[in-house]
């Protein structure tokens, strides 16, 4: 169970930082147009 609680807090960090670097390049795009 603990490790199932790691894996899960592992990828919600993941998720989180892939979350902010997509808004990153959605704000970078957006200065182009």
């Amino acid at each position: 169970m603990e490790n199932l609680d790691w894996v899960e807090e592992k990828t919600a960090v993941k998720n989180v930082a892939n979350i902010s670097r997509n808004a990153d390049i959605h704000q970078a795009l957006s200065h182009f147009e």
